[in-house]
Order: structure tokens, then sequence, then C-alpha cells
């Protein structure tokens, strides 16, 4: 599991380039990208594949990276084997004993009855030797106990789920996108050995760009959720894309308080548009 969605990449001005005026707010920003993924395998293993390089689009449900999976399909042989050993073990105790041991066991209990209570200066129990053929023709016949199909079944069950379990642990070898978007970051090679959750692959959705620029709280009792903005870029002269704030929340970074991240979603997309660009952003007054 997989994969966790991660929080986006918050703004990181320093307030100072932030101005007010009767018209609005600017501020200085920098593109983001809401939906990002940091993928860690959920289990440690040597890396055998590594299918994408950065800048690769996915899909979701696309192997990005695999696990040398030698280790988990000898478990599964082993878990395998053992289904098979707890199997024939149930099959033997529904079976009961073989005719065979029963056939002997009336056999040695008719020879008994036919012994002769005295031979010679030799005398013999019957009765006792009776009793006990009856008892061992009796336990054959009583066969299969319930509480020996029931200790049967149990171990065909665990032996099922073992299976069951290390066949899920082969899956966990493979490393799947969790939604379309972009490879933005690759944090392993083949050969290496990767432990479980550890940051292994970023991707991302380009098409999720925004702005997130810092504001101190008495600016931002004035904005609410659906203000418009305008953004334009020093890298990019001329360029002005309309946006929307679409959060206005608390920087836990600040341990004082009083500064907030504030969220634009861009409306229109521009190719010169590069994530982690800094970016001016206008807030109009109304």
């Amino acid at each position: 599991t997989p994969s966790v969605p991660a929080a986006s990449i918050p703004a990181t001005n320093d307030l100072g380039s932030m101005t007010v005026s009767e018209t609005g707010i600017r501020s200085e920003g920098k593109i983001v990208l809401m939906d990002i993924y940091n993928l860690s395998f959920s289990i440690s293993g040597q890396v055998s594949k590594v299918y994408v390089r950065e800048g690769d689009f996915v899909r979701s449900g696309d192997i990005l990276a695999e696990l040398d999976t030698t280790p988990y399909l000898i478990s599964i042989a082993q878990a395998e084997g053992a289904l098979e050993l707890a199997q024939a073990r149930l099959k033997k105790v529904e079976a009961g004993p073989y005719k065979s041991e029963i056939d002997n066991a009336k056999a040695q209990a008719t020879v008994i009855a036919a012994r002769p209570t005295e031979v010679g200066t030799k005398s013999y129990d019957r009765q006792s030797e009776m009793a006990a053929a009856k008892a061992q023709l009796d336990f054959l016949l009583g066969q299969p106990f319930p509480e020996d199909l029931a200790i049967a079944k149990a171990e065909v069950v665990q032996a099922q789920m073992n299976v069951e379990a290390t066949k899920a642990q082969l899956e966990l070898a493979k490393l799947l996108a969790p939604a379309d978007g972009t490879v933005i970051k690759i944090n392993l090679k083949p050969y290496e050995f990767a432990r479980n959750g550890d940051l292994v692959i970023q991707i991302g959705n380009l098409d999720s760009l925004s702005v997130q620029t810092n504001m101190y709280d008495f600016e931002v009792v004035s904005l609410k959720i659906g203000d418009k903005a305008e953004v334009s870029f020093n890298s990019l002269p001329g360029v002005v894309v309309s946006g929307v704030i679409t959060s206005i929340l608390p920087d836990e970074r600040v341990s004082q308080g009083g500064v907030y991240i504030v969220t634009i979603l861009l409306n229109d997309k521009h190719e010169g548009i590069q994530w982690g660009m800094t970016a001016q952003v206008d807030i109009p007054k109304e």
C-alpha cells in the first residue's frame, strides 16, 4: 500500500514580499501540486525492476517498480506444500482406518474367542484378552473421531490462509500507481535494497497546479473562499493567469501563530508554468 497522498508543498515566502494597498493585496507565492503521491513499498527487498523514468506519464494501476520476488515464490511453494500435506492428513482422517486393519482386529477377536482357557498346565485369561480385542475393534470402527476431524480441518484452513498470505506478499512486491499522473521523482535503482515505508517514487497531477502564499491573520480576515486572484510570473513576462482561493489554513510551521497559507487554484493553463516556480499573487479588494 502501498501509497499515501502527500500534502501539497506549502509556500515558503517569509512574508517580506507581501504588500497591501487600497486596491488589494500582493504577495509572493510558489506553484504547487495539490495532487501528490509519495509512494513506498509495504515490504522490504531488493529492487528488481524500475519501469518508469522521471517525467513519464502513468495511469492508475500501472506497475512503477518491482522487488525481487524469488524469496516470496519460495515461500509460496513451501506454503502450498504444507497445504497439500494438511489436505492429505484430513483425507486420511476422514477415510478412517484401512479395511485390512479392521479385518485383522476382527480375526484377532475370533481367534481369542475360540482359544481354550487352558492348554496343558497353562491357563489363559480369555475374558481379559477378549475385552482388549473388542476395545481395539471399537476404536477402529469409531473413527473418524470428531475431535481428530476438527483438528485436521483446522490445519487445512490454516494452511490455506498461509498460502493466501504469502501470495499477498508477492503482490506487495509490485509498486502500483494510485492515480493518473506524472512521475516527479525516483529514489531507487535496480539491485538497490528498498526498505518498507521509504519514499521511492513521487507522482503528481500536473493539471492540479495551484499557488500557495503566506499571509498574516489581519490580512486573511478580508479574504474568503471563492475570492478571485491574478497570478503573474517574473520568469514568464506578460503571462497573467486567473485563479480562485480554495483554502485559507493556519501555517502550523509557525509556532506563535498568526500566519496563514492561502491556496489559489489556477483557472487557466499555460505550458510555461512549472511546479515550484515563484509567482506573484494579486488579490483585489472588493
